[in-house]
């Protein structure tokens, strides 16, 4: 692996995206139906990164001649979220319904939705499209903080991987660019080194883009999550016991209610750091790759964040369900 982060006192952990929601089958059926951006035929689209907050790919979304900025949060399950005052500004839009939702530590919340119309990100714009509102709350509980004086910034919005689930997404953060294009020859005809990219099958039955990686204690299914700082172990790798896993989809999506009080129900001691000594996809070892571990109420069992992604090109074709890797030689600037 490159050059690992000296992680300050005051970095943010951008986990707000572990969310399973609960939308109704009307709404759940149209975000997917409507709710997407669409290019036909080949294409390379780019688009800026115009910067990055706790090593999180940020980019510039236009509603209304009106500019924001939003995550780009793979590991969030839906379109887009924005936040409240920037939507009451806005005037064409409607108000569709209230979901309910559980976030990382085992908490339950809810969020208006909106439809809107002309999303433009980029030179890409979605014609109409659903939204959903920005709980203060939610956000405050996703961000793990060294520094208590530090508050979460109530201006982001965040973009979810069901906006361009139909087309291919690819991240090189060096070049601060995400793009959206058609094939890994497209790409290739730009100057990325395609034939050496790492292939390997995704999942998204769970809501969430979910791979294999092989490990010294065996195989462990990991969520790629770009809204996540860190990478996060969620399994007892040494003792194999995973009893705080109390929530799955099925049981969330029987019983609204599975935390009465409402309460915390995550453990994180950031000091607690776990150096994994071979951590292989596909057919590459990537080495000792570092992990926070921590203890989330969900069947999740690791988060690979941007502590890991920061120094790969990474190519998601949704069609065919792949994910390519390639890891950036490191290069000293200094």
């Amino acid at each position: 692996m490159k050059k690992k982060w000296l992680i300050l006192s005051s970095m943010l952990l951008g986990c707000c995206a572990l969310s399973y929601l609960l939308f109704s089958k009307y709404s759940k059926k149209n975000q997917m139906q409507r709710s997407h951006l669409c290019i036909q035929g080949s294409y390379f689209q780019p688009i800026k990164i115009t910067k990055f907050i706790s090593h999180i790919p940020c980019v510039d979304i236009r509603i209304e001649e009106k500019i924001t900025t939003a995550e780009v949060d793979l590991g969030f399950d839906g379109n887009m979220s924005l936040p409240g005052a920037f939507i009451e500004n806005l005037i064409d839009k409607s108000f569709v319904q209230h979901f309910s939702y559980f976030g990382m530590r085992g908490k339950k919340y809810e969020s208006a939705v909106y439809e809107l119309s002309k999303i433009k990100i980029g030179e890409l714009v979605l014609r109409e499209g659903y939204v959903q509102e920005n709980n203060p709350e939610f956000d405050r509980d996703g961000i793990l903080l060294r520094d208590e004086k530090l508050s979460y910034d109530d201006t982001l919005g965040r973009i979810g991987w069901r906006l361009f689930h139909n087309l291919n997404f690819f991240l090189d953060c060096d070049h601060s660019l995400i793009a959206f294009c058609d094939s890994l020859d497209t790409l290739k005809k730009k100057g990325y080194p395609t034939d050496a990219f790492i292939e390997v099958p995704f999942h998204l039955d769970r809501g969430f883009i979910e791979f294999e990686a092989t490990t010294p204690s065996g195989p462990i299914r990991c969520m790629l999550d770009t809204g996540c700082t860190w990478n996060m172990l969620n399994k007892d790798l040494e003792a194999g016991c995973n009893d705080h896993m109390i929530y799955n989809r099925k049981t969330i999506d029987q019983h609204g209610i599975l935390n009465p009080t409402n309460s915390d129900q995550m453990i994180f001691n950031p000091e607690d750091v776990y150096d994994m000594p071979r951590f292989k996809i596909g057919k590459q070892d990537f080495g000792t790759v570092s992990f926070q571990k921590v203890k989330i109420p969900f069947d999740i069992e690791a988060v690979i964040g941007m502590d890991f992604l920061d120094s790969m090109l990474v190519f998601i074709d949704f069609p065919n369900r792949k994910i390519y890797f390639y890891e950036q030689p490191y290069t000293d600037s200094g």
